[in-house]
């Protein structure tokens, strides 16, 4: 009786569980369009007052604003006199700057180097060299092995003009910080050369990396650091913009954003994320979102700030916002990194209390973690469900292994072979687009994606219209597309959620094929052609005027220097995947 008992039980679940497959089946599209809707409406509601959270300080040690802080107008003075000066120098050449950083420096009495370096120019036709200045004030009955940074670079981003005013700046708060006797960390005063490039040299060197010169002298674990971004065209701010994001979407402790935050409101020193981001509306909390999640998306830095975060430091941009009308000027701008600084020097441990995930909405509101990351587990799922719907279709149609070796001469190997032409394939052409660029007019890489249509078409030849190969291979790239997105998810969300939208019509289309219209293979054409990162890479050229070759400058440096993810993400999953779908497509538009 028991074992009846348990047979029937398990007819039933068996039953149930074949009544769903096939209710997935009837209604797959209805439930991957509806799945897709909730994951956007669910992005969408994040900036809404249910789902924000005001920006606090968890760690009890910092004390934001509990100090009294010095810096005054004696040293903005000598902060404009300097100014003056560097801009001056900054015309005889790098020699003359760099000596007088380290003539200024030496009389504080503080330890000071320079760091020669060579580096690449934009075109790769010649060796450009570059100079990092950097002084040490050593805290007082302490053993060196904790630091803070403070860094500006001779240039201001993304103009070409000089950073006069945060170089003098700079200068000014070691004059502060050198007559005060609390350090309880040593401080680094970093003035480098060639923005991201000479910051990258400073750091590998800092930390002993292998193929650079080591420092002739150093401190301890940088614990954070902080980059002075002061455009020349005015002595005036309507507000101070931090720039988080780091290189491959990493975000610094939220504590040190909070902090600066609570300092600039309580000496009435405006600070911001990004533009527009101070207005309390729900239209500029999601467009604050939407920008921090496309910088994280590319994996590249904006300000040289973010290669810190790569090192486990944790350092934020301060930018000067211009304005003519405004009072807000270097006195502020002093306070504000001065009371950080005594904040971030009462630190005992390595920030680990707040968040290292979140999205700003302005910059005093945040979403954290456990509320925005089930958007990309919808989204992934999506090309889950298809996986397991192809693997029950695939089970249904060839029922044995004998029938379904009598259909395939190349068997189990064919979708492997396949797939790794599209590794192959994909590879080669983010390698080719990469690396010579400069070789191509936008006619040239325009091209590049008719390649892979030619080579769709042929290769589909080798297989018999029906053989499993090609179910099996559209089986292996669903499941490549849900596990590269929800792996992506945890590490950089903004990432995982442009691989999830992009891949959205790959899902789709793959899913109706075979398309029996010749409209709609034509459209599902387009669209995946649409999609190839080449035309995404024209589009974005057209939308924001920038020069392609410049695009692809950038991103090689942050690929090939700095590591950034794009690179891997581009080379070994989106470019292979916008090829497998596309030959799986015209493959299955064959029948």
């Amino acid at each position: 009786m028991a074992a009846n008992a348990k047979e029937k039980i398990a007819n039933k679940l068996k039953d149930a569980l074949t009544r769903l497959v096939i209710l997935f089946q009837k209604n797959s599209l209805t439930l991957s369009c509806l799945l897709f809707l909730i994951g956007m409406s669910w992005l969408f509601i994040l900036p809404t007052n249910e789902y924000i959270r005001n920006v606090y300080t968890d760690e009890n040690a910092l004390l934001p604003s509990s100090a009294y802080a010095y810096y005054s107008h004696q040293k903005v003075k000598y902060a404009e006199e300097q100014s003056k000066i560097l801009k001056e120098l900054k015309l005889k050449g790098s020699e003359h700057y760099s000596d007088h950083l380290i003539k200024e420096l030496n009389a504080l009495g503080m330890e000071t180097s320079q760091q020669r370096f060579t580096i690449k120019s934009d075109d790769g036709t010649e060796d450009i060299e570059g100079i990092n200045t950097y002084g040490i004030l050593r805290a007082w009955k302490t053993d060196g092995t904790e630091a803070l940074l403070l860094n500006a670079d001779w240039e201001s981003l993304p103009s070409t003009q000089g950073n006069h005013n945060g170089v003098a700046m700079l200068l000014s708060i070691a004059h502060q910080f050198k007559q005060s006797t609390y350090w309880a960390k040593d401080i680094i005063f970093l003035f480098t050369q060639y923005h991201h490039k000479g910051l990258h040299q400073w750091l590998k060197s800092y930390h002993g990396e292998s193929g650079v010169e080591p420092l002739d002298i150093r401190s301890g674990y940088i614990q954070i650091a902080l980059d002075l971004d002061l455009p020349p065209s005015s002595d005036k701010y309507e507000s101070i913009q931090m720039v988080y994001e780091g290189i491959n979407g990493y975000l610094p402790n939220l504590d040190v954003i909070s902090t600066l935050q609570r300092v600039g409101d309580d000496f009435r020193a405006k600070t911001s994320v990004h533009p527009n981001s101070n207005e309390n509306k729900y239209l500029n909390r999601l467009t604050t979102m939407f920008t921090q999640l496309s910088i994280q998306a590319t994996t590249i830095s904006a300000k040289p700030s973010g290669l810190f975060l790569a090192y486990d430091i944790h350092g934020v941009s301060l930018v000067g916002v211009p304005s003519q009308h405004s009072t807000f000027g270097w006195v502020e701008i002093g306070i504000i990194v001065e009371e950080a600084f005594r904040s971030y020097n009462n630190l005992l441990e390595r920030l680990h209390h707040s968040y290292n995930f979140y999205i700003m909405l302005s910059y005093s509101q945040f979403v954290s973690l456990q509320m925005y990351l089930p958007v990309v587990g919808i989204l992934g799922a999506i090309p889950l469900i298809y996986s397991m719907l192809s693997l029950s279709k695939l089970s249904e149609k060839f029922s044995s292994l004998k029938q379904r070796s009598t259909l395939g001469f190349y068997n189990y190997r064919g979708p492997f072979l396949l797939f790794l032409v599209a590794q192959v394939s994909g590879w080669f052409s983010y390698t080719l687009l990469l690396n010579y660029s400069d070789k191509f007019n936008n006619l040239g890489i325009f091209i590049l994606p008719l390649i892979y249509v030619i080579q769709a078409k042929l290769l589909p030849i080798l297989y018999p219209t029906n053989s499993p190969v090609f179910l099996e291979y559209k089986l292996m790239l669903l499941m490549l597309t849900a596990i590269a997105t929800l792996c992506l998810s945890t590490l950089n969300f903004g990432l995982a959620l442009a691989l999830s939208i992009l891949t959205f019509p790959y899902v789709i289309i793959t899913h109706l094929t075979p398309i029996k219209s010749y409209l709609g293979k034509f459209v599902s054409l387009i669209v995946l052609l649409a999609l190839s990162p080449q035309v995404i890479l024209l589009a974005i050229s057209f939308i924001y005027g920038w020069d392609i070759l410049d695009i692809m400058t950038t991103l090689k440096w942050n690929i090939v220097e700095g590591n950034a993810w794009i690179g891997s993400v581009l080379g070994l999953i989106y470019f292979p995947l916008n090829f497998g779908f596309l030959q799986s497509v015209l493959a299955s538009n064959r029948e």
